[in-house]
């Protein structure tokens, strides 16, 4: 059996977090951890030993914390730089994916709305953890 690998989502909103977590279920061998901000999920990246996670998804749109924040924040750390970060986003606006583009951000999709399209982002994310 392979072994379980960790993907991290962060995101505000309870009911994608829920859709996500559905979605993420639905795949062998990966778990998914989910926090409700950034300050959370930076707190817990700071204090986390190994293993990393293969694989980050940053909301672009929260408070306190935007993803764009976050995904500055850990490009900026020697440790996280290089673990792969995909956005999720509710718009289509050019100047949000110039600034994840520009800080290193995978890939950026529109936030899924039902589990089909849930499992459909998740099959493709997983591909950033090989």
């Amino acid at each position: 059996m392979k072994e379980e690998q960790l993907v991290i989502y962060v995101d505000d909103d309870p009911d994608d977090r829920e859709i996500m977590q559905e979605s993420f279920d639905a795949l062998d061998s990966f778990r998914l951890l989910s926090f409700v901000n950034g300050k959370e999920f930076l707190e817990y990246l700071n204090k986390r030993q190994l293993p990393l996670p293969c694989m980050v998804i940053l909301d672009i749109n929260m408070p306190f914390f935007s993803g764009v924040d976050i995904l500055r924040i850990m490009k900026s750390d020697p440790l996280h730089k290089m673990l792969p970060v995909a956005m999720f986003t509710t718009s289509k606006s050019p100047m949000d994916e110039l600034q994840c583009k520009q800080y290193g951000a995978v890939a950026i999709f529109i936030k899924p709305a039902s589990f089909k399209e849930a499992v459909a982002v998740s099959q493709k994310l997983i591909q950033y953890c090989e």
